[in-house]
């Protein structure tokens, strides 16, 4: 039972980590790129935002 455990606080520390990435890094360099540049033309800015965002969820809900 007490392997069961062992990973609990490395994996918290790795969400708290990414969580922090995507809201102060990702996010604002997200939202300056896609006002200039996106995957594909006929994506709004918010369509663009979303994927981005589901992508890196995605992601991270595989790891953990």
């Amino acid at each position: 039972m007490a392997l069961k455990y062992a990973k609990q606080p490395w994996q918290t520390l790795y969400i708290t980590f990414e969580l922090i990435t995507i809201l102060f890094i990702l996010l604002p360099v997200w939202s300056i790129t896609y006002l200039f540049i996106r995957p594909r033309p006929t994506w709004s800015w918010t369509h663009a935002m979303i994927v981005a965002f589901r992508q890196r969820f995605s992601t991270l809900a595989s790891v953990v």
